[in-house]
């Protein structure tokens, strides 16, 4: 929460919650800068497709991002 600049309402709001646990922290920060649940990731990953105008170079960097942003969720 400290990581967070003074002043967000963000901030606000997270030190006035009492017993704020770990994994309810993760779910409001999540929602606030709206990441994709690892369910929504693996759907795009197993669905994606490359558009008609993208080299095959930025498809395959484009579903690397996304595999990585699963393996970190």
């Amino acid at each position: 929460v400290r990581s967070i600049s003074p002043g967000l309402p963000l901030r606000d709001m997270l030190e006035i919650k009492a017993d704020l646990s770990i994994a309810h922290l993760r779910t409001i920060l999540r929602g606030h800068y709206k990441e994709d649940s690892s369910t929504d990731l693996y759907h795009r990953l197993i669905n994606i497709t490359q558009d008609s105008s993208e080299s095959p170079q930025n498809f395959l960097f484009r579903a690397i991002e996304l595999k990585e942003r699963l393996l970190a969720a």
